[in-house]
């Protein structure tokens, strides 16, 4: 009777790490879509199922053991564990490369494996895939190695049932005890030798299985104190790196501050420099003032516009005395000369030098002394003592702030006037001012 058997498919063992899932789901469809039978946990481990028990025979039943390689999963325990026990087995590693890495913690198991690039996961680029592990020639079926070699050969023994007896030549009395010894002495031949051979098989492979292992676990733990060791001397650059970039910045800043300080120093030697020159220039001048070359100034009171914003004040009336500050330009009133070359403010704040037109304006004086000297000069030189007073000459006059304000007050008292008067009174008065016009602003007050 002919004993025709369905073709089992290839079991292949699919190894990953968790960031790749999806990866691993679109590879186990396309090669079962090629005739392929794929195990992945955990969608073939029964729900409450143990992992760990269920994955060590999922390995060994495998025909090929395929690993998705990534960083993860070059640094995965699992990962790790799952090519030690395919090792173990010794099943064909295929790895795909989904990054373009080499192995770090798995070169050990990869180095003697050929890789083949995943990495823009294209369908087409796992054809190599597919035909490598259909060129194998490995059996996956679900018995335990070695079960389908002990039962051809207990199949092949000589039948002890009642047809057997029928068909063996001979007395009859003789062939059930002939037949029987040899049965049993075939099947003790038969059991020693599986006994032999499964040792020879299985007994020296976990040998060599432990020996790999324990090479492994060796050179992991060397790796680990290596790794150990160079971070350690990584941080220990870091720290004196560190420190010594915090000795840099402290240098780098106590050298800014000192030339910050010197840059100051500097200034302020600069501005002591500047205030002692023009304290100079100012006390030739005063000199030449005192030795005769004084200005003819108006009587005092009188006003004058400073040209310049830095004019010393000083406490008395000569450069060898103490500045009180600087004036800024503007129109001031001058109230007393002395030296020939210093007038004292109004406000009081000090002394200023006058006798530089570069630096200081003298303006026509309006007191009524100065107008009294005028008229004198006037008679002096046959002139009338009385000159009216031009529109430019009483602008010129409104510049000073004093007489400004003076002026302003009489405007408004003439106002008043105008208000309680009658038209009569106020048209007589009104006349009265024209005329004091007409004769010069000053000649009256005199």
């Amino acid at each position: 009777m002919t004993d025709e058997r369905k073709t089992p498919k290839k079991k292949i063992f699919l190894s990953y790490s968790s960031n790749d899932f999806k990866l691993v789901k679109h590879l186990s469809g396309y090669l079962e879509k090629r005739g392929l039978e794929t195990w992945y946990a955990p969608r073939n481990i029964p729900p409450g199922s143990d992992w760990p028990r269920a994955i060590p025979p999922a390995i060994e039943r495998c025909a090929a053991f395929v690993l998705l390689f990534s960083k993860k999963a070059d640094e995965s325990k699992n990962v790790l564990k799952e090519l030690t026990l395919a090792h173990k087995y010794e099943k064909p590693v295929f790895w795909l490369r989904l990054e373009d890495i080499e192995p770090k913690d798995l070169t050990y198991f990869l180095s003697d494996n050929q890789w083949l690039d995943w990495l823009d996961k294209r369908d087409d680029a796992l054809e190599e895939l597919v035909d490598s592990i259909m060129s194998l020639d490995i059996d996956t079926s679900e018995d335990e190695p070695g079960d389908e070699e002990f039962t051809d050969d207990l199949v092949n023994l000589p039948d002890s049932g009642p047809d057997a007896a029928e068909e063996t030549d001979g007395p009859e009395e003789r062939k059930p005890k002939r037949s029987g010894f040899l049965m049993w002495g075939v099947a003790v031949l038969v059991l020693a030798a599986g006994g032999f051979w499964a040792k020879a098989r299985f007994g020296g492979k976990n040998q060599d299985w432990e020996a790999r292992h324990e090479a492994v676990r060796q050179e992991q733990q060397a790796r680990w104190a290596r790794e150990e060791q160079e971070r350690l001397r990584r941080a220990e650059e870091e720290r004196a790196q560190r420190g010594q970039a915090a000795q840099q910045t402290r240098k780098a800043d106590e050298e800014q501050a000192q030339r910050e300080r010197e840059a100051e120093q500097q200034a302020q030697r600069a501005r002591e420099e500047e205030l002692a020159r023009r304290e100079q220039e100012e006390s030739p001048r005063d000199t030449a003032s005192s030795a005769g070359n004084t200005v003819d100034f108006p009587a005092t009171p009188f006003t004058v516009q400073v040209l310049v914003s830095d004019l010393n004040i000083r406490a008395g009336a000569g450069a060898n005395t103490e500045s009180s500050g600087r004036i800024e330009r503007g129109m001031y009133t001058i109230t007393e000369v002395r030296n020939g070359t210093w007038g004292r403010l109004k406000s009081g704040k000090g002394w200023i030098h006058i006798a530089n037109p570069e630096w200081v304006k003298i303006r026509p004086s309006t007191s009524p002394a100065r107008a009294a000297q005028e008229r004198e000069q006037r008679k002096a030189q046959g002139k009338p003592a009385r000159r009216p007073l031009t529109d430019a000459e009483y602008r010129e006059m409104k510049k000073d702030a004093d007489f400004a304000a003076a002026d302003k007050a009489l405007n408004d008292v003439w106002g008043q006037l105008k208000k309680s008067l009658s038209k009569a009174s106020f048209a007589a008065l009104d006349e009265e001012e024209n005329q004091w016009i007409r004769t010069g602003r000053d000649a009256e007050a005199a």
